[in-house]
């Protein structure tokens, strides 16, 4: 009876358990199929992406490509393009110094806020108890009020300012009287040359220099060596470059300025900026006087005796031969759009300001506005010389060359770039100039310390009163963010109606907010292609730096010449 019981219970509960274990076994198999769909689709996507990468691969590649077939004129020196562009990086290490290399990170951006003690932030930003200004006691004390030093007590009685040490001042010391008149013969006998050619990479810098430097028993402990190291080991040289030399524009206002004109030097991080002009060259001239602690940074910087002491042009022979063959120097560079910049020109110095529409119709002796395809047409005409600094002929105009007006001479005759493009560790684009700025500056030690201390007046009601030779800090509260140097702030619908107004501060809008009215002035297809004819190298270099990524000047030279492939294999 027992037995009997006990067997029909497990007859009746065999199927719960069948049924039990179809459910187990079912429950199983969803979970592999889950785990096998998702490894198919992430093999989807993985292969997705790798089509997208190589998507954006070529693209780049066919870009370079382009701009590397155009710059051989010889058809048999022709590489495949692919081969060309996959070799680029690797012959780009082989010639490029360490202090040359571009894989630097992109920085994000943390605003910097106003701290409970306001002397804690970098001295320019420190609260103004000094009201006067005054000649630096490093230059003579004949200066303008506008080229003086304000709001500053320290440097109106440090008789360094704006150098660190003795060491500094005697390295970039200013050329001699009796070597400007040896320059002043040279910069004639060069002044006629309107079209120096575009080798790129004339010289090459490699890491000899560099330990040369750091083997000289003449090196001295403050990095600074004396006139007898070495000069014959220079591998750069524009003296001998057979162009212009530096310092020409001391004499010829900026016609055929030499190969390094707008150089501009910050000792503190060994950086030489190129300050094209209307590549919001005012922008860093007024942090490199806010690195110095200038309490007035927002001033006009052009004639400010800081600037003047930090132009690399106006150095003695010695240092500039030394800065350029040092390795420990980096060159930076930012291109912007030609058309946009010439554009931004025109309206800056040609029609919009009432006091440089004046002077520049005096000095061409004009009647009248020229309108933008005038301007345009005037500047087609290139005349078979450089014309003299004196007289206000329409002939000054003519044309674009090594001679033009610096606010309008292609970008690529700045700062040694047709001949010396390796020399720059970092070419980057005005597009990009936030991030390109910030990864700079973090790299040469610059941002932690001043960067992202950098402010700006939100309006000019905190300036009142104060001349734009004497502009005053912004007024900070505790808690408050700070700007960023060349970073974008977020506008409120406020603010942006107010963003002409405060672009030249800013270094984005620019003062003539040409980016917005590109449409107002270029009426038709064929203007553009004029001034693509008429700034041909410069597009060519435009269109590779172009983009987020930063450049250095041995990888760009390479993509644009078959001579510089061919000198890096040597």
């Amino acid at each position: 009876m027992t037995m009997s019981s006990t067997n029909s219970k497990n007859r009746r509960a065999l199927p719960l358990l069948r049924a039990l274990l179809i459910i187990c076994i079912l429950f199983v198999a969803s979970r592999n199929f889950t785990l096998l769909h998702s490894l198919a689709a992430g093999s989807v996507n993985e292969q997705r992406d790798d089509v997208e990468n190589e998507r954006r691969r070529s693209f780049v590649v066919d870009r370079r490509a382009a701009a590397a077939a155009a710059a051989g004129s010889d058809g048999s020196k022709r590489h495949n393009a692919h081969a060309v562009n996959d070799n680029v990086g690797k012959l780009s290490s082989k010639r490029s110094s360490s202090s040359q290399h571009n894989t630097i990170s992109t920085i994000p951006f943390q605003p910097a806020k106003v701290p409970s003690d306001p002397f804690s932030l970098p001295h320019a930003l420190q609260p103004v108890t000094f009201q006067q200004c005054c000649p630096l006691l490093t230059r003579t004390p004949k200066k303008p009020k506008c080229g003086q030093v304000c709001l500053t007590e320290f440097a109106c009685n440090n008789t360094l300012y704006p150098y660190t040490s003795v060491e500094e001042r005697e390295f970039m010391k200013p050329m001699d009287v009796e070597s400007k008149e040896v320059l002043r013969d040279r910069c004639n006998e060069m002044n006629g040359r309107m079209h120096p050619p575009y080798t790129w990479c004339r010289q090459w810098l490699t890491d000899s220099i560099g330990m040369i430097r750091q083997n000289d028993d003449n090196s001295n402990k403050s990095g600074y060596n004396d006139e007898t190291t070495m000069s014959e080991h220079y591998e750069i040289d524009p003296y001998a470059a057979n162009l212009p030399p530096p310092g020409c524009s001391i004499f010829n206002n900026g016609g055929g300025s030499g190969a390094y004109q707008h150089l501009m030097l910050l000792p503190e991080a060994k950086m030489a900026f190129c300050g094209i002009p209307k590549v919001g060259i005012t922008q860093w001239l007024q942090f490199l006087r806010f690195t110095f602690g200038a309490k007035d940074y927002l001033s006009s910087p052009h004639i400010k005796g800081e600037v003047f002491a930090m132009r690399f042009d106006k150095m003695n022979e010695v240092a500039q031969r030394k800065i350029l063959n040092d390795p420990e120097w980096k060159f930076v560079a930012f291109l912007r759009d030609p058309a946009e910049r010439l554009l931004s020109a025109y309206l800056d110095k040609v029609s919009s300001k009432k006091l440089e529409r004046e002077h520049f119709q005096k000095q061409h002796g004009l009647n009248r506005t020229l309108d933008f395809d005038e301007f345009l047409n005037v500047l087609g005409e290139q005349p078979k010389s450089c014309p003299p600094r004196t007289g206000r002929e329409l002939d000054r105009l003519k044309g674009v060359n090594w001679c033009t007006n610096p606010h309008w001479r292609p970008q690529t005759y700045s700062c040694g770039m047709s001949e010396f493009l390796p020399r720059f560790s970092f070419v980057g684009s005005l597009n990009y100039i936030d991030s390109q700025a910030r990864a700079i500056l973090h790299n040469v030690g610059l941002w932690e310390k001043y960067g992202k201390y950098y402010h700006w007046h939100q309006d000019k009601e905190s300036a009142q009163g104060a001349s734009r030779c004497s502009l005053p800090p912004p007024v900070l509260k505790v808690g408050e963010e700070l700007f960023g140097f060349q970073q974008k702030k977020k506008q409120s619908s406020t603010e942006k109606s107010q963003q002409s107004l405060r672009a030249s501060d800013t270094g984005y809008g620019h003062a003539t907010d040409s980016k917005t009215k590109m449409s107002m002035y270029y009426t038709s297809p064929e203007m553009l292609e004029k001034v693509k004819r008429l700034y041909t190298e410069d597009y060519k270099l435009w269109d590779l730096v172009n983009e987020e990524q930063l450049h250095s000047g041995s990888e760009l030279a390479m993509s644009l010449s078959v001579e510089c492939r061919s000198n890096a294999r040597d």
